[in-house]
Formats: C-alpha cells, structure tokens, sequence
C-alpha cells in the first residue's frame, strides 16, 4: 500500500463506478452492430465493456487518448498488430 494513503484513503470524488448487471447496453460502433456498456468514468476516462459477435470489425478511427483493450475471448487485431487471448 503507498505510505501517501495510510489513514487518509484517496478521493473518489468525481468517479462513477457501476457493475454490469445495473447498466443497459446500448448499440456501439459506427453500424451499431455491437453492444456497450458505460462501467466507469474518473477523470475524464471511461471503462467501457463492448460486446460483439465473430467477425465484428469496427470502422477505423482513432483517439487523442490512450486506448486500453482486455480481450476476454477470441481475437482483436489493432493498428495492424493481431492480438490473441485463448480460454484457459
């Protein structure tokens, strides 16, 4: 634990937090054709659970931001680099 938070736990003032099961999806993507779910927003980022079938590809785009991925299952190739998760 840092030493800075010992007995003055840092603020969440601002962030909002929400589980799965309480946010309704809504379409994604350019097409709509995928379905996503707003979990959390802090500091101006959003944690964002996207749902899409085989095969799904997005229209290119990009961002003035960093973009985190965690694939859970199956496959994501971005910026021409292919990424594979197996199920353990």
């Amino acid at each position: 634990m840092n030493s800075a938070h010992v007995g003055n736990p840092p603020s969440l003032e601002g962030w909002d937090i929400r589980r799965d099961s309480g946010v309704d999806g809504i379409p994604w993507g350019t097409a709509g054709d995928a379905r996503g779910k707003v979990l959390g927003v802090a500091d101006g980022f959003h944690v964002v659970l996207v749902k899409t079938g085989p095969g799904y590809t997005a229209a290119p785009h990009g961002h003035d931001y960093p973009e985190l991925l965690y694939v859970r299952d199956r496959s994501v190739q971005n910026t021409r680099t292919p990424e594979t998760r197996s199920r353990p």
